[in-house]
């Protein structure tokens, strides 16, 4: 679909490491944002609480070491605005919000059906209700809050936007305003001071 949503077209995107000890080559290994943190703390030397911390190290990736990043069986969630998703092997359990979903669980093997054509989830139904107790699971553990009844996502996204836009202005105007007083400031008391004549010399 896109942006926001949880379809792949809002979800798969490139990305490039290039530096010392990156091996030259492609991996379609499934990686998230969260993986970035503990690859970098990695490379710093510093431990990763694997506690606090959902993401992956990608050094065995990038090193040529590995060739995934996580096991058949971890399960990768993710959640905005009530649309969702959960990878774990080669399933994708995903959702999305009305208008452009039906708010309820799709099930797609998304690495052979990257377009999500072929929902299959009335034809797994213990993959799919084992992928949406992961989610439940996954969901309690980090605090996702159910969105209150008539929410809108795009009435939402529109007021963010605003407030967002705003807030630019307004520091813009506090920059503008604050040079404006600065140079009106200077130019009076360059007016206050006349330069003196020089005094004769002995």
């Amino acid at each position: 679909l896109f942006k926001f949503q949880t379809t792949e077209g809002g979800t798969r995107v490139p990305l490039i490491i290039a530096g010392p000890s990156v091996r030259a080559a492609r991996s379609d290994a499934l990686t998230t944002m969260q993986d970035v943190a503990p690859t970098l703390l990695e490379l710093a030397g510093v431990e990763t609480d694997r506690d606090r911390c959902d993401g992956r190290s990608l050094t065995p990736l990038l090193r040529g070491t590995a060739a995934t990043v996580r096991g058949p069986d971890d399960a990768v969630a993710f959640e905005v605005s009530g649309n969702a998703a959960l990878y774990r092997g080669p399933y994708k359990l995903v959702r999305n919000a009305p208008p452009w979903g039906t708010g309820q669980w799709e099930l797609y093997r998304y690495r052979e059906d990257p377009g999500e054509t072929r929902n299959v989830m009335q034809a797994l139904p213990a993959e799919a209700a084992a992928l949406e107790a992961d989610y439940s699971a996954w969901a309690n553990r980090v605090g996702v809050v159910p969105l209150p009844a008539g929410y809108d996502m795009r009435r939402q996204i529109g007021i963010n936007s605003l407030t967002r836009q705003r807030e630019t202005i307004m520091a813009a105007l506090a920059v503008v305003g604050t040079a404006l007083g600065l140079i009106l400031l200077l130019g009076r008391s360059g007016r206050r001071s006349p330069a003196s004549a020089p005094g004769p010399h002995s």
